[in-house]
């Protein structure tokens, strides 16, 4: 299937403009001396980021996200490996569901 041009276009333009915008935030912060709250804020922004991203699932969830969310805390704190602990986050809610439980 051939796509039009102008979908190539579009695609095109949206990836340039995505590029640019993470390039030049990366360029802004590498030639500024972020004060000590500047260095805070840039250290908790991606936690913050990722609780707002799963605050949602879990309140619309039920026991198998709420025992995913449990287990991945876990398995971060025990591994204290990112990945580690969303593999086990989500293998667990699929073994629950795999297993038909409510």
């Amino acid at each position: 299937m051939i796509m039009e041009l102008d979908y190539i276009i579009l695609v095109s333009g949206m990836a340039i403009v995505t590029a640019f915008t993470r390039l030049s935030g990366y360029w802004i912060v590498a030639r500024m001396d972020p004060g000590p709250k500047f260095r805070q804020f840039l250290e908790t922004a991606p936690q913050t980021v990722f609780a707002a991203m799963i605050a949602p699932a879990l309140w619309q969830g039920g026991p198998a996200e709420w025992l995913g969310a449990v287990i991945t805390v876990i398995a971060m704190k025990l591994s204290g490996n990112l990945a580690v602990a969303l593999i086990a986050g989500v293998g667990t809610v699929a073994v629950w569901r795999a297993l038909g439980l409510p």
